[in-house]
């Protein structure tokens, strides 16, 4: 079966005009890369896949085998794009999936634009980007993650990553705001994902470590929504006057114990009580999360891994809303079926 080698020296594959693109934004041009056949012995493939292309390095093995596939065919692909190292090996910055399937196809050579830099921004952020329109498709919320983390690691201006990213400045600026916020609260011996996202955008506005932090707990302990939150905490604290710590921190604690006074007792009158308040399409959506937290609660207990205890607890968490979903629909459904006055309906 042929396969695709180097001959008298041209680079095997084609141009990859999508990608020259992609480099172009980071002020790499023609002039800064060589096209060449690289031997793929000389790639440190296992520091490749660490590229941050892809969150925790991902790898689909179906597109491998389907490269390897098409090598085997004698097809051609665009060429890979690497970076040369001090010492002369390379490291993939983008076609991680094509460089596995050529290597497990029986390839020695690869056709590839070899570029210099000791830019660590452009290391980190162009795999990233060239993921974002070419190879496999990335993930739901990887882009808007990348872009983050482009914010925050490297200190670039939000109007100028969300054009990078595709992004609008709004939705950026929103995500951003939560990352700085969690890590405000990580540091702070909280756990952010207790709440929502929504809550959590929310009390970004507040600067106040103190007042950030009977919010949060507020907000926890009574299982608050975003707009509640926003109309009857973040705004009317902003009106308290005198505007003192003081305060603001005595409206919080009144209203944490005026809130929690008034939330349902009892094993399941928690979550009961939040189910009742659910549109039929959440109640369907939230049927499918429970499904699917159960089946990695039971992936976990399989293999025995003990550092994933918070997920096993939300999806027990999940399995205890599930049971009061059945104990609901089993009320209505019999009262329904009962009619009026005990009698079967119609």
């Amino acid at each position: 079966m042929p396969r695709v080698e180097s001959k008298d020296g041209t680079p095997t594959g084609f141009p990859d005009h999508s990608a020259e693109s992609d480099m172009a934004k980071f002020g790499i041009s023609q002039r800064d890369w060589r096209v060449m056949e690289i031997s793929l012995a000389d790639i440190d493939m296992a520091d490749s896949w660490q590229n941050h292309a892809r969150l925790n390095g991902f790898r689909d093995e179906e597109t491998i085998n389907r490269y390897a596939e098409a090598y085997r065919r004698g097809d051609k692909l665009p060429w890979i794009i690497v970076y040369e190292k001090p010492n002369g090996r390379y490291y993939i910055l983008g076609g991680n999936h094509r460089a596995t399937g050529a290597k497990k196809a029986g390839l020695k050579t690869i056709g590839a634009y070899v570029i210099k830099t000791d830019d660590s921004y452009v290391l980190d952020q162009l795999p990233r980007v060239l993921n974002l329109t070419n190879g496999l498709p990335l993930r739901k919320g990887e882009d808007i993650r990348h872009a983050v983390d482009c914010v925050m690691e490297h200190a670039r201006p939000i109007k100028d990553v969300a054009l990078l990213y595709h992004l609008s400045d709004k939705t950026l600026a929103q995500k951003v705001s939560i990352r700085r916020l969690d890590s405000r609260l990580s540091n702070m011996g909280f756990k952010p994902e207790l709440v929502h996202e929504g809550v959590r955008s929310r009390l970004a506005s507040l600067s106040n470590d103190n007042e950030l932090k009977a919010a949060f707990v507020l907000a926890r302990d009574t299982e608050m929504q975003a707009e509640t939150l926003n109309a009857e905490i973040i705004q009317p604290l902003k009106k308290i006057r005198p505007a003192t710590e003081e305060a603001r921190l005595a409206f919080l604690e009144r209203e944490t114990d005026r809130r929690k006074a008034s939330v349902p007792t009892g094993p399941t009158a928690n979550t009961d009580a939040r189910i009742k308040r659910l549109p039929v399409h959440s109640l369907k959506g939230l049927l499918t999360q429970l499904e699917n937290l159960i089946a990695v609660r039971d992936t976990i207990g399989k293999y025995g891994v003990t550092k994933h205890d918070e997920v096993i607890e939300l999806s027990d968490r999940c399995i205890e809303i599930g049971k009061s979903l059945r104990r609901m629909g089993e009320a209505g459904k019999k009262s329904v079926t009962r009619g009026p006055r005990g009698r079967s309906a119609s």
